[in-house]
């Protein structure tokens, strides 16, 4: 099995554990706290560490070898997980326990994503890149598909301990496939590399977006998608289908899995239409 095999079986376990987590966690901190303003605070609470952290992460995944960032932040979420399941197990449901375990993951999840697809880039020939990026991104929307249905009926049937243990046995598999990729080294062992200071390229990346106006036009409808349509997973969509139309959690699953329809649809209606294109949506004009 080649090197690019692994990942992508590494990725869909992986992603497939992803996909549960973001559905479940919510219809479990709105039983418990009955309130959709506080699942709300829950979920910006544990996601802004993360986006904060973002920038410094990718800078400290550029400086270590990916397969071993991969490694460790996929092992790290099994490990979390199984301590989660069995604090759960025990009726430990304290709010400060939960707040902690989503921050973590929340963490360990951007990190282990941007280093795998980095990962990615790293196994794959420049000429084959196109093809096996379709390849992933095939495999990564399959893998997420059924997720929040499975989940959901698992939460529903089992409870959400349950959810968790499922969630470690899977990271701990995609651990395993990621130990049989091999190490090696694009650069011919040659590691010497001229080091730039966190803030030197944090300027870089401020001025590039500044300077040029495509790229800054996608920065600013990134921001404004994931700010109005981002938390409907977490906040909106429990709260509309539980809280007002009293949709059964085991059931749950479908809001999403319809949500993933949509994207899939939408992403097929943009290769039907030719005449769309990058430079139709974002000309190169001036701001």
């Amino acid at each position: 099995m080649s090197k690019i095999e692994y990942l992508f079986i590494s990725r869909c376990l992986s992603e497939f554990a992803g996909a549960i987590l973001p559905v479940v966690f919510p219809l479990f901190i709105l039983k418990t706290t009955h309130s959709l303003s506080l699942s709300g605070l829950f979920f910006t609470i544990t996601m802004l560490p993360s986006v904060l952290l973002t920038p410094a992460m990718v800078v400290w995944i550029e400086k270590y070898e990916k397969k071993k960032v991969t490694f460790f932040s996929v092992l790290t979420l099994a490990i979390l997980c199984s301590i989660e399941s069995m604090l759960l197990k025990f009726g430990r449901y304290d709010f400060i326990y939960l707040v902690c375990f989503a921050i973590l993951v929340a963490i360990f999840s951007m990190m282990l994503d941007l280093s795998s697809k980095v990962l990615f880039t790293e196994l794959v020939d420049e000429s084959e890149l196109e093809k096996y990026n379709g390849i992933r991104s095939i495999l990564d929307n399959l893998s997420v598909f059924g997720a929040p249905m499975l989940g959901t009926l698992v939460y529903g049937v089992f409870g959400f301990s349950s959810v968790i243990l499922i969630l470690a046995i899977l990271y701990v598999l995609a651990a395993v496939v990621i130990a049989f990729i091999p190490l090696e080294s694009k650069n011919g062992g040659n590691d010497q590399i001229v080091e730039e200071s966190f803030v030197q390229k944090f300027r870089i990346g401020l001025h590039f977006i500044r300077t040029e106006k495509a790229i800054l036009k996608y920065f600013l409808l990134i921001m404004a998608l994931n700010f109005f349509v981002a938390s409907s997973e977490e906040v909106t969509n429990p709260g509309i289908a539980i809280q007002k139309y009293h949709l059964p959690t085991s059931i749950f699953g479908l809001v999403s899995i319809a949500f993933s329809i949509g994207v899939i649809l939408s992403g097929f209606s943009l290769l039907k239409t030719q005449k769309l294109s990058s430079e139709s949506i974002f000309p190169n004009s001036s701001c």
